[in-house]
């Protein structure tokens, strides 16, 4: 998951992340206000939509 206007080189970065058998996810992340960092509730919901999207995800 990264903050996409946090992202400089998207390419770059699909790549790496292509080259570990990864998605890359990109979504709204950052605190609004501050210094640079995540917002919970944002990185939270980030979190929560990327698992339910993961394979195997319904399986128990």
């Amino acid at each position: 998951i990264a903050d996409a206007d946090a992202v400089v080189d998207r390419r770059g970065l699909l790549s790496a992340v292509q080259g570990c058998g990864a998605t890359l996810v990109l979504a709204p992340v950052a605190a609004a206000d501050g210094p640079p960092r995540h917002d919970p509730e944002l990185l939270t919901g980030a979190l929560a939509s990327a698992l339910r999207g993961a394979p195997g995800a319904g399986a128990r």
